[in-house]
């Protein structure tokens, strides 16, 4: 769209003589100052040139001709910096590029219709309202051109020529009339647009914002509108995220379709990297800030969760709200708290493993933890004060539990102080002291009365008809399968070292390489685990071939993983571990016995199937018949579970992560009901609390021995039968080590494990061991 003109050359000062040199002899021509052996200066429109004297005249020529092409940019002559780029418009290219170029386009061929017009009806010998002279047919040629209608004056008996032209340029007109009102209607569209993008925002107070989109944004979003719920709060959600409003909103209203739902949800595009962006989502007035990450590679969405964090710090006041943002690794938990005092990282992937290997491993104590990390479903855990739940005065625990009977007293919280898991009794009691109670919901905790609904079932204990297995020792089974190779199974399989059976063995199927495995293993630390050893098998993780030559016989648990292979994109890693899971389902029920042949159909391996998105809750309800098959884990919903919970409740929070890791904290286990009891038949729910809780433990819930199924039962309903088993939580002491177990160990790591037994529980003795 650029035309070179040739311009006349500018006069250039020479530099002034030096001392010892003569003058030159030769003058200035034209503008054009030679120094001894310097050539010829030119100056062009597009640029500047130093040329030879013999090629100035062919240089210019072939110039006019449009030939050559000038390098723009910038060129030193006598020490001066001159600027050599000229841009001019193209006709054409002014006409239809710009608004002005267009309105004027639109000009000239207004101007030039009505001069036909005039003209032609000239040529038709005029009218009895129009005569042929020069003003009246450029009036009636104007009356037809912005005025369609002006020809109806005529009678049905004027001249064929006169109807034929009123009729053509009439046409012409009210075409030319709609092309005009189009663009001044695009204009003012274009420039209200423009107003609105400058000047649009949300305004909101004590409302909950979320920084960004990934397959993890629906299940933060499902546990910010159920914690409202369960505590009886009006919830407002500012959604802002650099994606299409309208992408956003079709996969909200698909998670989401009740309207109250929707109602509580505004969605707002731009980045959360921008300043700008956050101001105008309302973030300074924010109560809460949540920076979700991804499913992606962990050094980059933490790099992003990074500028985010940055962003908010540079803003101006700085938001005072409470700010949690999710990071993959460890080390930049910290450095969140580093750069704003009230932001703080949540690295809640080892607890989502930590619970993964107990859900495999010690499945009613996994089932327990996945309902206590999420709002969604079954009971939670509530840090309050006594007056806030009706025991205001209490002296005691003992006094204090008396007038709670609808939660459970899990521990206390004294001011400036970590909380003391199952506390005794005749602990005192202070004004100033929290208390750790499951129950339901807050609503339910802050009233009176104890509900009379039944208790509600773990949401992720579908482990299908056969009963829950109940780890407390050494077992016959102690292979464990992987299929997939996550991107941080390293510290998977660091984790399962505290929790699974000495003189195990863990199988992992992968398409890698076994040279390339262990690379990855050892890249971040020495991987040496004590607990197990490790086998290799190579292929596809839906390949049936390489999926039959697994022990499927004799493996206690299968979790079948998202594979690295397909980082990023979540819904194809949910494809491909859904069809590796109903593969394996179909070789342990014999459906293929042309590859496995499975011994004994009564006995299987607990499947649990890793899920990343929420598309599989969608299209697997709770009773669908794949549930009976296999738990699905849904890890990324257990992420953010965690999350908002430590938004609102951090020191229910810790107690979650202190509960999950090795140390004399607690443990929750399971106990035969008999252990307390002593006898058989039916007991009720609240008689065997209280036996529980003279021993000294706390009485959480219980598993089903017909059902296999567990339920946190903090309203103590319902009856216990003699085979029924208990979840308990109770001081992290093990019991003696059996003579069995430590074959497995050499002298000195036997003499250690008899000698940790004592003082530490059985994760913190497999760990250290």
């Amino acid at each position: 769209g650029m035309t070179l003109q040739p311009v006349k050359p500018a006069p250039i000062e020479s530099p002034p003589p030096s001392p010892t040199s003569s003058k030159s002899p030769t003058s200035p021509k034209r503008g054009h100052a030679r120094t001894p052996g310097s050539p010829m200066v030119m100056t062009l429109s597009k640029g500047m040139r130093k040329v030879d004297s013999d090629s100035r005249a062919t240089a210019w020529s072939r110039l006019q001709r449009g030939i050559i092409s000038i390098d723009s940019g910038l060129q030193r002559v006598s020490g001066q910096r001159i600027i050599t780029s000229k841009v001019r418009w193209n006709p054409f290219d002014f006409l239809f590029g710009r608004v002005r170029g267009q309105v004027l386009a639109l000009f000239m061929i207004a101007v030039f219709q009505i001069a036909i017009g005039a003209f032609v009806w000239m040529l038709t010998g005029g009218h009895a309202s129009y005569d042929t002279s020069f003003n009246q047919s450029l009036w009636f040629s104007w009356g037809m051109f912005f005025d369609p209608g002006t020809e109806t004056s005529f009678s049905a008996e004027s001249k064929y020529k006169v109807k034929i032209v009123a009729v053509v340029f009439t046409i012409f007109g009210y075409v030319f009339n709609l092309l005009f009102l189009g663009l001044i209607v695009e204009i003012v569209r274009n420039k209200m647009a423009e107003f609105q993008r400058r000047h649009s925002r949300i305004v909101a107070n004590d409302h909950t914002v979320l920084l960004g989109w990934s397959e993890k944004s629906l299940y933060v979003i499902r546990e910010l509108l159920h914690r409202a719920d369960n505590k009886g709060d009006k919830m407002e959600i500012v959604l802002l995220a650099d994606v299409d409003k309208l992408e956003m909103w079709q996969e909200l209203r698909r998670q989401f379709p009740a309207a109250k739902q929707q109602q509580a949800i505004r969605v707002r595009r731009g980045k959360p990297t921008e300043c700008n962006d956050l101001e105008r989502a309302s973030v300074l007035s924010a109560r809460d800030i949540i920076v979700v990450g991804g499913s992606g590679d962990p050094n980059e969405e933490d790099l992003h969760t990074g500028r985010v964090i940055l962003a908010l710090a540079a803003l101006q006041p700085q938001p005072q709200g409470s700010i949690i943002a999710e990071v993959r690794t460890a080390e930049m938990s910290g450095a969140i708290s580093q750069v704003l005092d009230n932001a703080e990282g949540i690295f809640a992937r080892n607890a989502v493993m930590r619970a993964l290997c107990l859900t495999a491993l010690h499945p009613a104590v996994g089932d327990t933890f996945q309902s206590l990390m999420t709002w969604s479903s079954g009971a939670e855990i509530y840090c309050k004060h006594l007056d806030e739940i009706g025991a205001g005065g209490a002296q005691t625990v003992g006094e204090a539990e008396g007038r709670i009977s609808h939660g459970v007293v899990m521990g206390v919280l004294p001011e400036d102080n970590m909380a003391v898991m199952v506390p005794a009794r005749h602990r005192p009691l202070t004004s100033t002291d929290r208390l750790l109670v499951l129950a339901e919901s807050e609503v339910e905790l802050n009233s009176n009365s104890r509900g009379i609904r039944p208790a509600d079932q773990l949401s992720a204990a579908s482990c299908g008809s056969w009963p829950a297995f109940n780890f407390t020792g050494p077992t016959s089974c102690r292979t464990v399968i992987i299929v997939g190779w996550p991107a941080d199974i390293d510290a998977l399989l660091h984790t399962m070292d505290d929790f699974i059976a000495p003189g195990s063995v863990v199988t992992i199927l992968s398409e890698l390489e076994e040279q390339e495995r262990e690379h990855r293993l050892s890249a971040s630390f020495p991987f040496k685990p004590r607990n197990f050893r490790l086998k290799h098998h190579v292929g596809h993780i839906c390949s049936i071939l390489a999926l039959s030559r697994l022990p499927l016989a004799d493996c206690r648990a299968i979790l079948v993983l998202p594979d690295s292979g397909f980082t990023g994109d979540t819904q194809m890693s949910d494809s491909a571990c859904l069809a590796s899971a109903i593969t394996i389902d179909g070789l342990l029920k014999g459906e293929h016995r042309e590859f496995f042949v499975p011994a004994d159909v009564d006995h299987r391996p607990r499947l649990i199937c890793s899920v990343l998105s929420a598309v599989i809750e969608r299209a697997l309800p709770d009773s669908h018949k794949l549930r009976r098959s296999a738990a699905f884990f849904a890890g990324n919903a257990l992420e953010t579970g965690l999350f908002t919970i430590a938004s609102s409740q951090a020191p229910v929070y810790n107690a979650i992560l202190m509960l999950l890791q090795p140390n004399s904290f607690g443990q929750i286990y399971t106990r035969r009901v008999t252990k307390y009891t002593g006898g058989e038949g039916e007991i009720s729910f609240e008689q065997c609390a209280q036996m529980v809780r003279q021993n000294g433990e706390v009485l959480m819930g219980s598993v089903s021995a017909a059902s296999g199924r567990g339920s946190l039962n903090p309203r103590r309903l319902g009856v216990l039968r003699a085979a029924d088993d208990l979840i308990v939580l109770g001081p992290s002491v093990a019991p003696p080590v059996d003579p069995e177990l430590l074959a497995v160990f050499t002298p000195d790591e036997a003499a250690s494990a008899m000698e940790l037994s004592t003082v530490v529980s059985p994760k913190m003795l497999t760990g250290h061991l």
